[in-house]
C-alpha cells in the first residue's frame, strides 16, 4: 500500500505546500517504480491582475535505485488581454531512470479564450537532454516539439 499527507497554507495570493508520499510495492498501480518515498514542496502566487506565477521542487527516493531523483519546475502565466495569455515553463530533472530523461525544459505558449469556457493553445518546447539517449528522435541530445490544442471547461451542477 501507499500513502500521502499534505499541506498547504495560502495568503493572499501566495500559497505554499508541502506533500510527501510513501511508495508501497504495488504493482497493481500503473507506473509505480518501486518502494520508497517521495517530497515535494511547492508555491504558488496569483496577482490580481490575473498573472500567476509557480514552483515547485521534489525528491523522489525509490529504494531500487542508486540516487534520488530530482524535479524542478517553474511556470508563468501573464495576460496580455482579456482573452490572451502568455505562457512559459521552466523544468529541470536530475537522476532520472539512470539519467536517460535527464535535462532541462523550456516552454513557452500563447492562450487565446474563443469562446467563454473554451481556449485554443499554440506553444513550442524545447529540451536539452544531459546526454544522448533513445527517448529523444534519432537519440540526439535536443529536440524541439510544438504543439496546438483546444480545451474546453465542462462544469455541472449535482445538487442545487
Amino acid at each position: 500500500h501507499s500513502y500521502g499527507l499534505g499541506a498547504a497554507f495560502t495568503t493572499g495570493g501566495m500559497t505554499v505546500g508541502l506533500q510527501t508520499l510513501l511508495l508501497g510495492d504495488n504493482p497493481a498501480v500503473t507506473n509505480t517504480p518501486g518502494e520508497g518515498e517521495a517530497y515535494r514542496l511547492h508555491a504558488n502566487y496569483a496577482a490580481s491582475n490575473g498573472m500567476k506565477i509557480g514552483g515547485s521542487f521534489e525528491l523522489l527516493d525509490i529504494e531500487s535505485e542508486a540516487k534520488e531523483r530530482k524535479y524542478v519546475f517553474v511556470g508563468a502565466t501573464i495576460p496580455v488581454s482579456s482573452q490572451t495569455r502568455v505562457l512559459a515553463s521552466l523544468g529541470h530533472t536530475a537522476d532520472v531512470a539512470g539519467g536517460a530523461a535527464d535535462g532541462t525544459s523550456l516552454s513557452a505558449g500563447v492562450q487565446h479564450d474563443i469562446f467563454k469556457k473554451t481556449a485554443i493553445t499554440a506553444a513550442i518546447r524545447y529540451f536539452d537532454a544531459d546526454k544522448a539517449h533513445t527517448i529523444s528522435v534519432g537519440g540526439e541530445d535536443e529536440t524541439i516539439g510544438v504543439t496546438v490544442g483546444l480545451s474546453h471547461k465542462f462544469s455541472f451542477d449535482v445538487v442545487k
